[in-house]
């Protein structure tokens, strides 16, 4: 299993519109999610999950703001498990 690239720290405003993801949903592979790629994570903080994205860790709020879905489009960063 190869390492994970850690993206380097983005502006907030940067984030806008791309919520947590490291990169654009959609540009990644045809029919494939969030939830299918080696990224994609769960951590729990205040006894809640929160689900995120491993490559945008540096971003990440306690809270929905970087929050990503499962069920979103794959982007151009997109691992296979």
């Amino acid at each position: 299993m190869s390492e994970l690239m850690i993206l380097p720290p983005q502006s907030r405003a940067a984030l806008v519109g791309r919520r947590g993801h490291a990169g654009n949903p959609g540009r990644g592979p045809d029919g494939e999610t969030c939830g299918t790629c080696r990224s994609y994570c769960s951590v729990n903080w205040h006894g809640k999950p929160w689900r995120k994205c491993e490559l945008n860790k540096p971003n990440w709020s306690h809270g929905p703001a970087t929050d990503i879905r499962k069920k979103d489009p794959a982007c151009e960063f997109w691992k296979s498990l």
